[in-house]
């Protein structure tokens, strides 16, 4: 259950990062303010977050071949890291994490270590956009809301280099906040949304503040835009297997 799973993330660190004031267009960073608090925020920030943890685990644990890779890219404090270790054991897959931001490797690190999990993962402190890949070497490739952060010019060929990695048969879950073409729906859906965090204890200042630090550092595309990135990189069959508001997920099979 997801009360059990949030034994992991314990001690949770209140996300206060948004009350002080100050932050001006494209603040957002994943410093140390944010790692320590990260856990707490995504939990209050992505709706149904527990629920893509679980359907993460459970498609690991159906689709990994003994033997593969399962690369974590943004893998962040390691949360869903230690539930794959936990689903595929005692399996012999080797489960790799990537993220740019040092804080939130050594927060990953010290879960790991707390899961009891710490030997079966290796970590690498990179940008994905740089990460070298081994051709045909993964079962399965995970991305959660870590791809909408690059440089839209940088995102065919990290997805083409992520469809080379994979086995034949092999899958990629891309999670990625959307936007609309149409302005009414946007808006609409962002008002939905922003209630949602209303309901998770955010304050307006909180969601303003942090709307203006992500502008342009966060830069969504359309789902459409999406499935046409996936299938310009190879991908076959594409289906999106989870939405909350203007989060996605899609899951992305490469054929045999």
């Amino acid at each position: 259950s997801p009360a059990s799973i949030r034994t992991m993330t314990q001690p949770v660190s209140i996300d206060t990062v948004f009350e002080a004031d100050g932050f001006q267009l494209g603040d957002f960073r994943f410093d140390e303010s944010v790692a320590s608090v990260f856990d707490n925020m995504v939990e209050r920030s992505i709706p149904n977050y527990w629920e893509l943890q679980h359907l993460t685990a459970a498609l690991a644990k159906r689709r990994c071949v003994s033997g593969s890779r399962i690369y974590d890219l943004g893998c962040s404090t390691g949360t869903t890291l230690s539930l794959i270790a936990a689903a595929i054991a005692p399996m012999q897959t080797e489960l790799i994490g990537v993220d740019a931001s040092t804080p939130m490797i050594e927060k990953c690190r010290q879960k790991l270590r707390r899961q009891k999990v710490a030997s079966a993962v290796k970590l690498h402190a990179c940008p994905v956009e740089d990460f070298l890949f081994d051709e045909q070497s993964a079962s399965l490739c995970i991305s959660h809301y870590t791809v909408q952060f690059l440089d839209p010019q940088l995102r065919p060929a990290l997805v083409r280099a992520i469809y080379r990695s994979l086995l034949p048969g092999g899958c990629f879950l891309l999670s990625e906040k959307i936007r609309f073409d149409c302005p009414a729906t946007q808006e609409f859906t962002e008002e939905l949304y922003y209630d949602f965090k209303r309901r998770n204890g955010y304050s307006e200042r909180e969601i303003q503040q942090k709307r203006v630090a992500l502008e342009g550092v966060l830069r969504p595309l359309t789902a459409e835009q999406n499935v046409d990135l996936l299938r310009g990189a190879g991908f076959s069959r594409i289906t999106p297997v989870l939405q909350g508001y203007c989060f996605v997920t899609f899951l992305a099979e490469k054929g045999d």
